[in-house]
């Protein structure tokens, strides 16, 4: 986080923090004080080492759009063997500053610092995992809903979404911190960039403004498990990372809000995406097929399916067959809820709605 956005946050942190929690506050206030000084030094050192080498063009990217909890992270994962493809690693995004020089040294004594498994699902978790770009735009004080996560019940929930309506000197840095995270990336590895980040499902329009020639892979699941499964997923970030205590916040209404957003915000600019930019996928259908899925998007992709680790691809094949899905029970109003913003979502993409 850059040290002026840390000292603007830190003057109101108190104010707005419940008493319970102002150990925690303050320990997360020295932490990222010690880390903002670092992460200044290194990208001192880092823009006069690899200044000349972060000019590489951003050609082709793919973009793995669709709502949070809807197999996201699993078609992620999987094209992220491919080696043609260049995704950005959860140290890059958690560190989209100093990274080139510093994470060589990181994976070797760093690892303790990370969980073995993510806490909403327990997928493995690894500093070179494939990670979501949005947690960059987080830490490099871009505009982004993430920011809700410190304070869940203040201010608005959904600034940063929608960057087309955000003002023009904000919009213009969420670009160019874009632009110049990318091509840190792919400094380190020259390749197609890969980007996985549901918020990016709003922002279509703008990305083929940047990229014209970007493609885009929109992956849906049935509402009435992946809204749940967001509730559960908003509430274990707030609750490992907010400094709110105790969290009023309604998790359904948001989640619910955030479906109907994203649906209907790409279904109404299908028609500006040019032929052949879109693919669209079923995540039941990828993992009760997922070999003969993913030839057909390596295929959309016009990427060889031969080049993927084969390793890496089948060990991720192997683990469909364990995955876990979670069913969740919801209450009559919850379900009437989901119906009713739903309906034309399910139509379209065949799923059953319970009449």
């Amino acid at each position: 986080m850059p040290i002026s956005i840390l000292l603007k946050l830190s003057v109101n942190l108190f104010k707005c923090s419940n008493y319970k929690r102002y150990g925690l506050l303050s320990s997360a206030l020295l932490i990222c004080s010690i880390q903002s000084i670092l992460n200044y030094i290194s990208s001192i050192a880092e823009r006069i080492k690899y200044e000349d080498h972060i000019e590489h063009e951003v050609v082709n990217p793919v973009f793995i759009i669709g709502y949070w909890r809807s197999g996201t992270t699993l078609l992620h994962e999987l094209l992220a063997t491919h080696k043609d493809l260049v995704s950005p690693t959860t140290f890059q995004c958690f560190n989209p500053i100093s990274f080139c020089s510093t994470e060589k040294i990181f994976y070797k004594i760093g690892n303790f610092l990370l969980p073995k498994q993510r806490p909403i699902d327990s997928r493995k978790l690894e500093w070179n995992s494939p990670q979501e770009d949005e947690f960059a735009q987080l830490t490099l004080g871009s505009l982004t809903p993430y920011k809700r996560i410190a304070f869940p019940s203040q201010g608005s929930q959904l600034q940063g979404l929608d960057i087309e309506t955000e003002p023009a000197e904000l919009k213009a840095k969420w670009i160019n911190n874009l632009l110049l995270f990318y091509k840190r990336i792919l400094s380190k590895r020259s390749g197609r960039i890969l980007i996985k980040n549901p918020c990016h499902t709003v922002r279509v329009r703008l990305l083929l403004t940047i990229f014209p020639t970007a493609k885009f892979i929109y992956i849906t699941k049935t509402p009435f498990e992946s809204i749940p499964s967001a509730v559960k997923l908003w509430k274990t970030l707030d609750i490992l990372n907010s400094f709110e205590y105790p969290i009023e916040f309604d998790y359904f209404s948001y989640s619910l809000n955030l479906f109907s957003i994203l649906a209907n915000s790409l279904e109404n600019i299908k028609c500006e995406i040019p032929a052949n930019s879109l693919y669209t996928i079923r995540f039941e259908d990828l993992v009760s097929n997922p070999r003969d899925e993913m030839t057909s998007i390596f295929n959309f992709l016009q990427l060889e399916s031969s080049k993927v680790s084969n390793a890496s691809y089948q060990n991720i094949i192997d683990g469909i067959n364990k995955l876990h899905i979670s069913r969740y029970s919801l209450t009559a109003e919850e379900y009437s809820r989901i119906e009713t913003e739903s309906r034309s979502f399910c139509k379209k993409y065949g799923y059953d709605i319970r009449e």
